[in-house]
């Protein structure tokens, strides 16, 4: 999934993480990292708006998910197959399925999917 973030999408998803006790598949931060790398890069995010944002990414209280990688290759690959989701995308709807967790995406793909999986996507 490629994510570009510009500064308002930036605080809109440190808002969103605030607001609860957000639980995410292990290669979260891996993703959330290169999306901001990428919004540097293309001119979205200021680079010296980088390193206060991922300081106060690292400061919330995100759940890192333990069995992401457990699911990957059984349950997680067969909701991508169902939803035509990348692997990445189907992580997040997976884990929200096993967990009974609402999901948060701007993916409009992603989103479908839970909807039809009766997964409550948050706004």
């Amino acid at each position: 999934m490629a994510v570009a973030l510009g500064e308002g999408e930036a605080e809109t998803l440190v808002e969103l993480l605030t607001s609860g006790q957000p639980v995410v598949p292990s290669l979260w931060h891996i993703e959330i990292g290169n999306a901001i790398l990428m919004s540097e890069r293309r001119g979205r995010l200021a680079l010296q708006a980088v390193q206060p944002l991922l300081s106060r990414l690292a400061a919330l209280e995100v759940e890192t998910d333990g069995e992401t990688v457990q699911k990957c290759w059984s349950d997680t690959l067969a909701a991508a197959q169902r939803h035509r989701l990348t692997l990445y995308d189907a992580a997040y709807l997976e884990l929200a399925l096993r967990r009974r967790l609402p999901l948060a995406s701007l993916d409009r793909e992603l989103r479908a999917a839970a909807v039809k999986e009766g997964v409550a996507v948050l706004p």
